[in-house]
Order: structure tokens, then C-alpha cells, then sequence
């Protein structure tokens, strides 16, 4: 019994010195802190990536706005985002794997392609684990703020009768 705690012991000691003495990489940083959750650099840098190459494509006798500009912009909405999956979390918004893959059905359909097709494009383009983890906020996103605006539109019965009385007035003349 001795033996093994010593073995056990030793294997730790082992082990954390080995990676003490090793090279330190750094994985990301993180570029904000947003309430519960963090924006990390990695992000920022493939969003703003992405908004010169979308922007360069679609206006390519355009110059770019100011790098400076473009950043505080990417960065505030990136935090705006990260807010709003806070927010979802919190109540629950969910996206099952399901609703996300008929999501992602109906899209290659609009596209005269199949499922396996659209996610081979979409592979040959860049990383379909982050295509799908944004498709997947992005979905929460629409939804979280559908329920946001939902509540607050309200239709008084005045208002749904004068409707209703000037749209029937219209259609039977």
C-alpha cells in the first residue's frame, strides 16, 4: 500500500517538474471580459478577418472604413453578443443539434445542394465546428431577441377593430 502511495507520489512530482521546465505556449488571450463570460482574441481577429474579406468582396472599388473604427466595431458587437448568449442562458434559450441540422437543411435546399454538399463547401471555406457553433449563437441570438421585442408590442382592441373595420371596408368595395 505504501509502495503505491510512493509510486503515485513520485509520478506527480515526475510529472509537474517535467512540465514546469517546458516551453510555455500561449492557446489565446482574452480581448475583453463581458459579465460572466470572456471575448477572446481569437474571436475578435477571425470576425474582423472575415468583415474585410465579406466588405473587400462585395465593394471591392471601395476602400476599407479606418482599421481603428472597424475594431471598436467588431469589438462592440462581439460583446453585445456574447451579452445576448449571457441572456439566453440564463433563460434557457436553447438550439437542440436537431433544429440546428434543419437549419442548416433548409439553407442548403435555398442553395439547390445537399446537406453533404453544403457542409463540404462550407469545409473547403474554413472550419465547420466554427461555421456550426455560429450558426448555432447566431439562431439563439434571433431567437433571444424575438423574445425580447415580442412582450413589448402591444395591440390595443381599438386599434385591432379599426384595423379590422378599414380592411374590410377596403376589400368588399
Amino acid at each position: 500500500m505504501l509502495k503505491k502511495v510512493l509510486k503515485k507520489i513520485i509520478l506527480f512530482i515526475l510529472f509537474f517538474s517535467l512540465n514546469a521546465s517546458g516551453e510555455k505556449v500561449v492557446l489565446d488571450k482574452i480581448a475583453v471580459i463581458v459579465g460572466d463570460g470572456l471575448v477572446l482574441e481569437s474571436q475578435f481577429v477571425l470576425k474582423f478577418q472575415k468583415y474585410v474579406q465579406e466588405f473587400s468582396k462585395q465593394n471591392p472599388e471601395q476602400p476599407l472604413p479606418p482599421e481603428g473604427f472597424l475594431k471598436k466595431q467588431i469589438l462592440e458587437s462581439l460583446i453585445i453578443e456574447e451579452l445576448i448568449l449571457q441572456k439566453a442562458e440564463k433563460f434557457g434559450v436553447r438550439i437542440s443539434d436537431q433544429e440546428l441540422n434543419d437549419y442548416m437543411d433548409q439553407i442548403a435546399k435555398k442553395n439547390n445542394i445537399t446537406l453533404e454538399e453544403f457542409i463540404n463547401k462550407v469545409s473547403s471555406e474554413g472550419s465547420f465546428q466554427n461555421f456550426r457553433r455560429d450558426l448555432k449563437n447566431n439562431l439563439i441570438i434571433q431567437r433571444v431577441q424575438r423574445g425580447l421585442v415580442r412582450p413589448k408590442v402591444f395591440i390595443s382592441d381599438q386599434e385591432l377593430e379599426n384595423y379590422i373595420s378599414s380592411a374590410g371596408s377596403q376589400h368588399w368595395e
